[in-house]
């Protein structure tokens, strides 16, 4: 990814999309991370860093990513049939039925919440199929979708969604295993440096990839058998 240059304008619309007061529901999830604890796979500040890293090379970037862009795209044609073609792959990609269930919640609230703060008839007819079931709906793609009907670049909506995984994977942290929070501060701050030096490096994942990839079968495991454990913090 090239460097960005935003207005301030477009800056405070990315700001607030990625805050943690935004409505959107993920602080109920943990996408698998619970499981990640309960079976002795992450423990403390390093092996957290370690499976944040995992899922960034494995899911994020060759997978959400793709899917942000691809809605981006479909949107600035306002392209309904690529919008609802994009969102059947990305939900046939979500295997745990928590994930495909958990994903349409936060898809709904960012539709929602687009059409509220940024009116527009893009946004209203992608929430209309939402809403009549023509879109399951996918995290990924409502945010395309919502960054573009609010004027933010297709590269910052992509980096926006990054600090948004990896504080939303920090944040189901600090309540499942005993880190600080200045140890969930060191953890975003050295992903996301990261993340900006790996996608700098392979931009064919997130750029040229046309289409969306997937590998992590522990983690797809690990969220299935979430769903009949006795006790849990979070939906999935």
């Amino acid at each position: 990814m090239t460097d960005i240059h935003l207005s301030s304008r477009t800056l405070l619309s990315l700001l607030q999309w990625c805050d943690s007061l935004f409505p959107s529901g993920a602080f109920s999830h943990s996408f698998g991370l619970e499981s990640a604890v309960q079976f002795g796979t992450v423990n403390n500040e390093t092996e957290l860093s370690d499976w944040i890293r995992a899922r960034l090379h494995h899911q994020v970037f060759p997978c959400d990513l793709v899917l942000v862009r691809q809605a981006f795209e479909a949107s600035v044609k306002h392209d309904l049939e690529r919008i609802q073609a994009i969102d059947e792959t990305a939900y046939a990609m979500r295997l745990a039925k928590e994930v495909r269930e958990g994903g349409k919640m936060i898809a709904s609230r960012l539709l929602q919440t687009a059409a509220e703060l940024t009116p527009n008839p893009w946004t209203r007819s992608c929430q209309v199929l939402f809403t009549s079931g023509q879109l399951k709906g996918d995290p990924a793609v409502a945010f395309g979708i919502t960054a573009c009907g609010g004027g933010i670049p297709v590269d910052a909506a992509c980096l926006g969604y990054v600090y948004l995984f990896i504080s939303g994977q920090v944040s189901a942290a600090l309540r499942l295993i005993s880190i600080g929070q200045q140890a969930g501060q060191r953890i975003i701050h050295n992903s996301l440096t990261w993340a900006d030096e790996a996608l700098r490096e392979d931009q064919e994942t997130v750029v040229l990839n046309p289409e969306p990839m997937t590998f992590m079968p522990a983690a797809e495991i690990g969220t299935m058998q979430h769903e009949t454990h006795t006790v849990r913090l979070f939906q999935s």
